[in-house]
């Protein structure tokens, strides 16, 4: 697995993502999300706050303790308690003021088992940090141009999609694979591309620096290539070659 980012450093993206959010959420609360156009900007903090508090409650976990379903369920009940016309902006930000000292204090080499199977802590910084950085672009567009991910973030979350939350999320009945390879190849990047086999029920994947034979393949900055891979529209569109179908059948069965 690439490992560009340390998580000192994905603490400091995380709370300026946080803060990022929380200020957008004090100005504009009802309006759109273009990248996500069921959401208002009230939407996807309710989203993200839940997301964090999970986390926070996930970190907060003894070492070689299991997770159980109240990590989620008291972080859903956190944001059904909000009474109507509430300060989201303000309640988004107290618990990412929460998440960012779990984390903080949270022993690096402890183990955990949690919804994202058996692993270390430095996966929970990694799993808040890519996911407040998708949301925090997400609410930048609704503002105007929003800024692009760090490129090295964006190659971490690449990684971590294909390890942790493709097993997880991927729709390999609606893919129907039978071992399509697809090539994402970064401009911006010499580790190589990463080559992605589908099978029935499988998903494999290696960074290669060759090129190799894949039935469709997207070129693009890893900033871009991470968010086309979310199904979000950039500025600089990817260029895809091949079966662009198949390609596109692919990434609707990595939504979730």
């Amino acid at each position: 697995m690439l490992v560009e980012v340390m998580p000192e450093e994905l603490l400091v993206t995380l709370r300026h993502d946080i803060d990022r959010i929380a200020a957008v959420g004090a100005v504009a609360i009802d309006a759109s999300v273009p990248s996500c156009p069921e959401w208002r900007v009230a939407d996807l903090i309710r989203h993200v706050g839940v997301f964090h508090r999970f986390i926070t409650n996930l970190a907060g976990l003894a070492d070689g303790a299991a997770a159980s379903p109240e990590c989620w369920t008291a972080a859903v009940d956190d944001e059904r308690s909000l009474l109507p016309g509430a300060d989201l902006a303000g309640w988004f930000s107290a618990g990412g003021d929460q998440l960012v000292a779990a984390l903080q204090a949270v022993s690096l080499d402890a183990t955990m088992r949690t919804f994202y199977g058996e692993h270390q802590p430095s996966l929970l910084v990694r799993r808040a940090t890519t996911e407040t950085a998708v949301h925090r672009w997400d609410v930048d567009g609704a503002l105007g141009r929003p800024t692009p991910l760090d490129p090295a973030l964006s190659a971490e979350g690449i990684d971590e999609f294909l390890d942790v939350l493709m097993p997880l999320f991927f729709k390999y009945a609606d893919f129907g694979g039978r071992g399509e390879v697809i090539r994402l190849e970064p401009t911006d990047d010499v580790a190589g591309a990463w080559m992605i086999t589908v099978d029935a029920d499988t998903t494999s994947w290696c960074r290669q620096s060759a090129d190799g034979r894949a039935d469709a393949a997207a070129l693009g900055s890893r900033n871009d290539l991470y968010l086309y891979f979310l199904g979000r529209q950039t500025d600089e569109p990817v260029e895809v070659t091949g079966d662009a179908a198949m390609l596109a059948r692919w990434r609707k069965a990595v939504a979730f």
